[in-house]
């Protein structure tokens, strides 16, 4: 009697185990992805300069959910900060990476990369912010150069591959 019992709670655990996983509770994720079965402009024009078809019929499903996925995530970039972002590249998630895009602001003129993310709860966010930073260290580096040399009549190239910092970490010029 006792193993039967047993059995069929272990039955019942089995069963519930299995059948909820991968499901998702949609009031968990933080960003509704949408699914759509037509392309815009813009995801064709991306197509097209990746040298992919350019019609959805002809993209395998992940190729769709890439390409959803990637205007979805510049136009929570160009809807953020109200100014447009320019695509640069894409990572799909897989086993140890998360999906990534990598973006550029015009009115920056190309000179960093902005990186979205997707966390584990479904929510996008962003690096871009962080550059207000880099643009501040710059600033201090100018400074001081200008300073040390005493003259304009001087060029030195400065690249940000990753900011960490908070503008609000940041007391009195020390990071």
């Amino acid at each position: 009697m006792k193993k039967a019992i047993a059995l069929i709670i272990t039955a019942i655990l089995t069963a519930s185990m299995v059948t909820s996983c991968g499901k998702s509770n949609s009031s968990q994720t933080g960003h509704n992805w949408q699914n759509s079965e037509t392309l815009n402009e813009w995801q064709k024009n991306l197509l097209e300069a990746e040298g992919l078809p350019t019609d959805i019929e002809k993209l395998t499903p992940t190729q769709k959910r890439s390409i959803q996925h990637i205007y979805e995530m510049i136009t929570y970039l160009n809807e953020k900060y109200g100014e447009e972002f320019i695509y640069k590249g894409y990572i799909e998630p897989g086993a140890m990476q998360s999906e990534e895009l990598y973006a550029y602001s015009l009115s920056d003129n190309k000179k960093r990369t902005v990186t979205v993310k997707i966390d584990s709860d479904g929510n996008l966010t962003d690096d871009y912010q962080s550059n207000s930073v880099a643009d501040y260290c710059e600033e201090l580096i100018d400074d001081w150069i200008h300073s040390y040399l005493g003259t304009d009549d001087y060029r030195y190239f400065a690249t940000t591959n990753a900011c960490h910092i908070e503008m609000s970490e940041i007391k009195d010029e020390n990071f």
